[in-house]
């Protein structure tokens, strides 16, 4: 019994072999429980969606937490009025605060908080502070990262259909206190880490200021009036009745579109516009682990124009090559979300096998007319994201079903501009996936010096990031 953690718990999962090796592990080394150096708290309690917006504070929430900073995510947004009638100022994010995921099915992710901009959260995110400038917040995140870190997080989990890991269990959270020379080098493998994703994002930026600029949209502002007046034969033609479908910035969109050839993705693709499907949630039958199982990608797994496997769940060989045989995903398909977040695009890029979920419909095309990443461009960038705005249903979850998305029109522009697009696009890849190599590079050696010694640490990480200029 004096053995057994504050709250005593006796679940046999928590003392799992691994546990109590990286527990003795962790004990055995110089550490202290994060909440010595750090306050931690988390964001908002209450329900905002009915404030939710393209523009305006972001919000950041559990399926924003996938980049080393979390600027680099594309979150919602919620108003200045109703940030400061909630009182949300309690949860502003400041510089260096680590945000780590602690409720729902994806907990333990971490970000960084790069800037003093003004940003909140919701309450399924902790908000991880230091409580001086000597805190080490980088070389602490990367730790959270590290199987020592992530070890720790899970091992706290508790709930059943819900899982969390509770903040008063932060205290005991350990954490390792290494030397001024080896965190220092920590530190700028992390900075020069962020130096390349700030380029990449500008490479990208640059994608979608083409894209703009040649569809004549790059300094167009369309018109915030919220009425519209149709005739009966419009609508009887649409079979739309929902207002927003009929806001006059849309008819101003497809105007300036209509100057440019269209082609609509039923005529574009050569295997039909479809879906996957998602077995019954925590079924034995359908879902495994990495080990055995096939990646099952989801809508939140389409980040940055690409399909991030950070996050995979897995489903068996059986289901994938029989239940799901027809949505088996082959390199270079395009993946289009067609509920919660719709329209996000990423191209499937990888030599594995995998397959896709109901939210997910596959465009499977040749590059005659229309590039993939040009493609992938048009319905991220900001122009594009209005007309999905247009034809999105909205309900308990915004979608689109498989005719709507069939019906979609893109613009063709010169095939040397769409190359362009394309280059910067990979261009910026390039540059992401040099800073996740870093990022892993910067994981390894903690686990390295906790394993070891800073010494060897100090040798691995210049040893794996001697190339990099």
């Amino acid at each position: 019994m004096s053995a057994l953690e504050r709250t005593t718990r006796i679940d046999s999962e928590f003392y799992s072999k691994e546990n109590l090796q990286i527990s003795d592990r962790m004990k055995s080394y110089h550490t202290q429980p994060i909440t010595e150096k750090f306050y931690v708290s988390d964001g908002n309690h209450m329900s905002v969606s009915d404030d939710f917006r393209e523009e305006g504070i972001p919000y950041y929430r559990g399926q924003d937490i996938y980049n080393t900073f979390i600027e680099s995510a594309s979150p919602i947004c919620i108003s200045e009025k109703y940030y400061y009638q909630q009182n949300m100022e309690r949860s502003h994010l400041q510089k260096n605060d680590i945000l780590l995921s602690i409720v729902g099915a994806i907990i333990g992710n971490t970000s960084m908080v790069y800037t003093n901009r003004k940003a909140t959260c919701s309450c399924k995110l902790a908000i991880i502070r230091p409580k001086d400038k000597a805190c080490r917040s980088f070389f602490v995140n990367v730790f959270l990262k590290s199987k020592y870190g992530q070890n720790q997080i899970q091992k706290f989990r508790r709930g059943t259909a819900q899982t969390g890991f509770l903040l008063e269990d932060m205290e005991q959270l350990l954490v390792p206190v290494f030397g001024e020379v080896f965190t220092n080098h920590v530190q700028g493998v992390m900075d020069r880490l962020h130096e390349l994703i700030t380029k990449s994002q500008e490479v990208y930026q640059s994608a979608e200021s083409l894209l703009l600029s040649t569809l004549n949209l790059d300094n167009y502002t369309f018109s915030t009036d919220n009425t519209s007046i149709k005739n009966f034969s419009q609508i009887d033609k649409s079979g739309r009745m929902d207002a927003e479908y009929y806001q006059p910035k849309y008819d101003e969109i497809e105007e300036k579109l209509s100057k440019f050839p269209q082609i609509k993705i039923k005529d574009l693709i050569k295997y039909p516009v479809c879906s996957g499907s998602t077995p019954k949630a925590g079924d034995s039958r359908y879902y495994t682990d990495g080990n055995s199982g096939i990646p099952f990608v989801r809508a939140v797994d389409i980040v940055n124009s690409r399909i991030d496997t950070k996050n995979f769940i897995y489903i068996t060989p059986g289901i994938h090559n029989n239940l799901l045989k027809r949505t088996k995903l082959k390199k270079n398909d395009v993946l289009f979300s067609i509920a919660g977040t719709v329209g996000r695009c990423g191209i499937f890029d990888h030599d594995f096998e995998a397959n896709i979920n109901q939210a997910v419909a596959i465009l499977r095309f040749s590059e005659e007319k229309i590039k993939r990443q040009y493609l992938v461009q048009y319905f991220n960038s900001s122009i594009g994201k209005l007309i999905i705005g247009k034809y999105s249903r909205q309900g308990l979850q915004t979608n689109l079903n498989l005719e709507e998305v069939s019906e979609l029109s893109i613009p063709i522009i010169r095939y040397d501009i769409q190359d362009k697009i394309a280059k910067l696009i990979s261009e910026s890849f390039v540059l992401r996936e040099q800073s996740e190599l870093l990022l892993k590079a910067a994981t390894r050696a903690v686990e390295i010096a906790i394993e070891q010694d800073e010494s060897a640490a100090m040798v691995y990480l210049k040893e794996q990031t001697k190339g990099d200029a």
